[in-house]
């Protein structure tokens, strides 16, 4: 099992952190900053780089699709860092052309984390959060990319955390929790080491 995910992950830079997404009771996902990810069984115990026509910094799989925020066009190096794409139903390799969005791109800020929350799928940045809801998660005009809900967002993506009913990150202005439509801080003494 260790061996055939350290060949699966060849390419991922030691020491910078792997992220482990669950896709099914025995299928994971693995993904490092904007390379290949892998997928895991743990059936068959066998790992491999997936075909993905994207990279993503941020994922997760959301009502069985494989989301993935602030993402690299594995064919032309091309970073979006305001992206969203979301594979096919159930299809965790296959993207169409119309399988994205780009996120308030004029705002000179990036993606930070993506999370979902009672079956809303939000995308965080430094200063703003946004929501997509609808039935399914293909660009349609029945979803939509919701104007920011906040005038904060994430700063520290590996702060960001699901509470079950309410995230907790840290923003500019301190320690917060969120539950999709209001927040609060929680702690503003926050002290950072260098």
């Amino acid at each position: 099992t260790a061996t055939a995910i350290s060949v699966a992950t060849s390419q991922y830079t030691a020491g910078q952190k792997a992220i482990g997404v669950s896709y099914s009771d025995n299928t994971y996902f693995f993904f490092q900053d904007r390379k290949a990810p892998v997928r895991y069984s743990h059936v068959s115990a066998t790992a491999k780089a997936m075909t993905t026509s994207w990279y993503g910094r941020y994922a997760l799989v959301h009502k069985n699709y494989f989301c993935q925020f602030n993402v690299t066009d594995s064919a032309t190096s091309t970073t979006f860092g305001s992206r969203l794409v979301v594979s096919k139903l159930a299809a965790p390799e296959t993207y169409g052309s119309g399988d994205t969005y780009d996120v308030y791109t004029d705002d000179g800020d990036e993606g930070t984390g993506i999370g979902s929350l009672n079956d809303t799928l939000y995308l965080f940045k430094n200063r703003q959060i946004f929501a997509l809801v609808g039935d399914n998660l293909i660009v349609s005009a029945n979803d939509t990319v919701l104007s920011p809900l906040s005038k904060f967002g994430c700063v520290a993506p590996y702060t960001l955390v699901n509470a079950g009913d309410k995230f907790m990150f840290l923003s500019h202005d301190g320690f917060r929790v969120f539950d999709g439509a209001n927040s609060e801080i929680i702690d503003r003494d926050i002290s950072f080491f260098t």
